[in-house]
């Protein structure tokens, strides 16, 4: 990590970020927190959209699809949904 530089500090109320994932294009950032909500930034600007999806905090894991339109989730329950 010697050679990695602080990018970004994410908003603190966002508590326990579990899983971030840039889109293939590099032009979004998105997070799922220990809620279940799925956040959005736009990187050109770190411009924050309002959280996508609430859930009942057992979202474990998010990932862009090839074409960076669409966001992949799963978690407790083991199902995927897009």
């Amino acid at each position: 990590l010697d050679n990695h530089k602080l990018e970004r500090t994410l908003d603190p109320e966002l508590g326990i970020v579990r899983c971030i994932r840039y889109s293939p294009d590099g032009q979004t950032l998105a997070a799922c927190d220990e809620v279940g909500a799925i956040h959005l930034w736009d990187t050109a600007n770190w411009e924050h959209a309002p959280p996508l999806l609430k859930s009942d905090g057992s979202l474990f894991s998010i990932d862009f699809q090839p074409d960076g339109q669409h966001l992949v989730e799963t978690g407790r329950d083991s199902n995927l949904y897009v």
